[in-house]
């Protein structure tokens, strides 16, 4: 006999003799059937199941990036930045991101379909010279 049984065939076949035994014997037979073989995996000779997927989602292990925009010089022609202590352009590497564009007071880092802006803090305002004018009646 040619064996071209796959798992679900043999499976049926092993319930339908555990019946028919079952009938010879009685009913009270049928409780004691051992269905640990629906329960486990195929062993395959190649190895792991390449369609077989887990549910759930897969967690990456992330990279924190950490960048400080500490000065910008703009131009123009030719804007310039400084990230983490390093002099930049535009089209530069910072890291594993590219100098997408510089502007007056932040700076675009992009990677693939990522982008973070870096701003520049606020200026301040000059402290203003201003005296109370009641004191100064003269």
């Amino acid at each position: 006999m040619r064996k071209l049984y796959t798992a679900l065939p043999l499976a049926f076949l092993t319930i339908a003799l555990t019946i028919a035994q079952a009938n010879a014997e009685g009913f009270e037979r049928l409780i004691e059937v051992d269905y640990s073989f629906f329960m486990t995996k195929a062993k395959l000779p190649w190895g792991v199941d390449p369609f077989l997927k887990e549910p759930g989602f897969v967690k990456i292990q992330s990279v924190e990036e950490k960048f400080v925009l500490t000065g910008i010089f703009y131009s123009k022609d030719q804007p310039m930045a400084i990230v983490n202590g390093i002099s930049v352009g535009t089209g530069d590497q910072v890291g594993d991101r590219k100098v997408e564009e510089i502007g007056e007071n932040y700076i675009i880092l992009k990677k693939q379909n990522s982008e973070i802006e870096l701003n520049l803090p606020p200026l301040r305002e000059p402290a203003s010279d201003e005296t109370d004018d009641e004191g100064d009646e003269s």
